[in-house]
């Protein structure tokens, strides 16, 4: 999926389907993987100092 042609994202359909919807992210192709496992989000509570 691309937005405003910045990048590419993977992403869940389901969490997309509003941006897919409005046409603010467009599928460039119209083949769609099936996920067989779980994806997981890690981030720190705080940024570190040299991220400020």
């Amino acid at each position: 999926m691309l937005l405003a042609v910045q990048g590419e994202v993977l992403g869940r359909t389901m969490l997309v389907s509003a941006d897919l919807a409005t046409s603010r992210l467009v599928r460039p192709f119209d083949h769609a993987l099936k996920a067989v496992s779980s994806f997981c989000l890690v981030y720190p509570q705080r940024p570190s100092a040299s991220a400020r």
